[in-house]
């Protein structure tokens, strides 16, 4: 039976872009500042409840909302 070999994380994304694939960073620390300082933590959980049910992550749902306001009349947008 061959042994295993352990390798770093890094060292596993040069093999796969030498095959073709390339691995992208599961978020980016900018984008992810904002929901993650600034929200308490029952907030956070239902951004985490509906990012889970549509597929996309809590800083897109926040940036959604912002941009569905209307800056002069500080109403929803339709």
């Amino acid at each position: 039976m061959k042994r295993k070999k352990i390798i770093n994380s890094h060292r596993a994304k040069v093999l796969l872009a030498r095959n073709g694939y390339k691995v992208k960073p599961s978020y980016c620390h900018d984008d992810y500042m904002l929901t993650s300082l600034s929200m308490p933590y029952d907030i956070k959980d239902k951004l985490d409840r509906i990012k889970e049910k549509w597929g996309i992550p809590r800083s897109s749902l926040v940036t959604l909302l912002v941009e569905s306001i209307n800056e002069d009349t500080l109403e929803w947008e339709k």
